[in-house]
């Protein structure tokens, strides 16, 4: 009769000692915490220490530098060059748009005509997106498939 109140007790005393992984809530912050963790440490601060950095002036061989604010960005901007390159940046999305949208709106129009082999020329149409899923695939096959694979020679 004692050893079941002894049982008794010590099951008492370890559902207190856990009762707060029994809430839900609890549990759920627990097992989110090692994940939060990994993003906060391989996000979170390069994405910080990166803004840290756009607006400090730091050199290549230097630690620390002096914190300029957006001085860094003004003088961006006010650059001839970088103005340059964002004024051929939008003429070359422009002109590619154009050229890109053209030639498909006519290749569509080809391909709704009928003709020989009309079939064959729309399924041509697909090999952009088939032959480097069907390359990844049959290298896939061979890492794994262990008498042609690679990991033959290390193990």
């Amino acid at each position: 009769m004692a050893a079941n109140q002894v049982q008794l007790k010590r099951r008492e005393e370890l559902s207190t000692t856990w009762s707060w992984l029994e809430r839900e809530h609890t549990l759920a912050y627990i097992l989110l915490a090692p994940a939060f963790l990994l993003l906060v440490v391989f996000i979170l601060y390069p994405f910080l220490y990166g803004i840290y950095l756009s607006m400090a002036d730091i050199q290549i061989d230097q630690h620390s530098g002096t914190f300029v604010g957006l001085g860094n960005f003004i003088a961006i901007l006010n650059s001839t060059i970088f103005q340059r390159t964002i004024f051929n940046t939008f003429v070359y999305t422009i002109i590619a748009s154009i050229i890109k949208f053209a030639l498909g709106i006519w290749l569509s129009l080809l391909l709704h005509q009928e003709f020989r082999f009309k079939a064959l020329a729309r399924a041509s149409m697909l090999l952009p997106w088939i032959v480097p899923t069907v390359l990844s695939t049959i290298a896939w096959m061979r890492v794994v498939r262990f008498c042609l694979s690679i990991s033959v020679y290390y193990y």
